[in-house]
């Protein structure tokens, strides 16, 4: 090893590391820098793609995932993580044809298998549920690879409509993957943000926030079609997507950390000056400005539903499209997919219930404040119609400037079993359909 490569691979080191313990930025200028050295470096370009993925910079991940498989072409990792990177963009084809690349050449890659049923037509791969069913008799599996297992031999069972075991396997996954849910103490915070943000609190702060109308906000359940809707619109050469879009759940956070008022979330916002609401303001504004300047910027974290008042007090002119799905479908959708991203209570039926109830009690009282400023989409009319439905998104924001053609396999592949698919379940969730009832 030549001392040019020799410092190349420890300078990779030291941006694996700085990435695993969540340093991203420095690990990615230690990226670029190694690039500039020997730019068509192959695990260095891997590891950019991966950034990029988590940053929801999905062709940027792509850009850097095939260069890296010029050169790394049995890389199973690599494919996998192209092929997600493929999912998240809706090239459902080219997502399935990596992820069986990443299999092929690693037959006990348990997550391409996971990711793979989710993606693919599973009525043509029959053979597919022995598959997961001898990975599953494998020793020393982790409790998360066998919870991903069973995900996926519940989306065959699904398919081929054997909706008990369907069931089956769904409850073991979401209880191997189950992680603490305070339903007291969401309530806590739904009643307190009732409470603090009315018309009492906005109204003298409207001329402290940032008057931008950039920021714009997709809200609603998870897997109620947000993600969807941002991969359509960022078609419009007008609109793009911000990177790190759980900024206002790590705001709330942060603001209960330094206690303004020796307050903790949402009442210390009662204490924070016009100067540093501009300011907050002013922060995020840099941050979605960084790397271009469109005349909207899409945040689809569809959680910021616990901070639209946040928002609206940092951002007055802010506009936010509202994803409304069938309430059992999309409590139900939450508990067949595997989400991690601040959705601990996608695990529990009990705990879905409990926050729908209070995402409903919430959007109503946006409605109340910010009426002209939602626009609420149906999910199913999303699926359905498409283009219909981002006309009216367009002539909600006055863009005239048409959107380039929908890719209906962006839309089939994802959707065309999901509308009305709870159907199939009732007999095991009648509590969640009682308390569900009421919407």
């Amino acid at each position: 090893m030549d001392d040019k490569t020799s410092v190349i691979r420890q300078r990779f080191e030291e941006a694996l590391a700085f990435f695993k313990s969540g340093k991203v930025n420095t690990a990615q200028a230690i990226c670029k820098e190694i690039l500039h050295a020997e730019r068509n470096e192959p695990h260095t370009l891997q590891l950019l793609g991966l950034i990029a993925i988590g940053e929801n910079q999905y062709h940027d991940a792509i850009i850097h995932l095939k260069q890296a498989l010029l050169m790394l072409p049995d890389n199973a990792i690599c494919h996998h993580n192209l092929a997600s990177a493929y999912n998240l963009t809706g090239e459902y084809s080219k997502a399935e044809q990596h992820y069986l690349k990443a299999i092929a050449i690693s037959p006990k890659y348990v997550e391409a298998f996971f990711n793979y049923a989710f993606v693919a037509d599973l009525s043509q791969h029959k053979e597919f549920i022995k598959i997961v069913l001898d990975l599953l008799a494998l020793p020393d599996l982790s409790n998360h690879n066998v919870a991903l297992l069973h995900f996926a031999a519940g989306k065959y069972h699904h398919t081929f409509n054997e909706y008990d075991l369907a069931f089956e396997h769904f409850q073991t996954a979401n209880k191997l993957e189950m992680t603490h849910f305070n339903i007291e103490q969401f309530n806590a915070l739904v009643k307190a943000t009732l409470e603090v943000f009315d018309k009492r609190l906005l109204t003298p702060f409207k001329t402290a926030g940032n008057e931008s109308s950039q920021p714009l906000f997709i809200v609603g359940m998870p897997t109620s079609g947000s993600i969807l809707l941002d991969n359509i619109l960022c078609r419009h050469p007008n609109m793009n997507s911000v990177k790190n879009n759980s900024d206002f759940l790590i705001l709330a956070n942060e603001l209960s950390r330094i206690r303004p008022g020796n307050q903790l979330y949402p009442h210390c916002v009662n204490f924070l000056s016009p100067t540093t609401i501009n300011n907050l303001a002013k922060v995020y504004l840099n941050h979605i400005q960084k790397y271009s300047i469109k005349t909207y910027t899409i945040n689809h974290f569809t959680l910021n539903v616990l901070y639209l008042g946040l928002i609206k007090l940092l951002f007055p002119n802010a506009r936010i499209i509202h994803m409304q799905r069938h309430p059992l479908d999309a409590c139900l959708s939450c508990y067949f997919t595997l989400l991690q991203n601040h959705c601990e209570f996608c695990f529990s039926l009990d705990a879905l219930a409990a926050f729908y109830q209070g995402y409903v009690e919430l959007m109503q009282h946006w409605k109340t404040l910010f009426y002209n400023d939602i626009l609420t989409l149906n999910f199913e009319d999303l699926a359905t119609n498409p283009e219909d439905c981002t006309q009216t998104v367009l002539n909600f924001l006055q863009l005239d400037e048409p959107l380039s053609p929908i890719d209906r396999e962006m839309v089939n592949q994802s959707y065309k079993y999901s509308i009305g698919f709870s159907q199939h379940y009732t007999q095991h969730v009648h509590l969640l359909i009682d308390a569900l009832k009421p919407y």
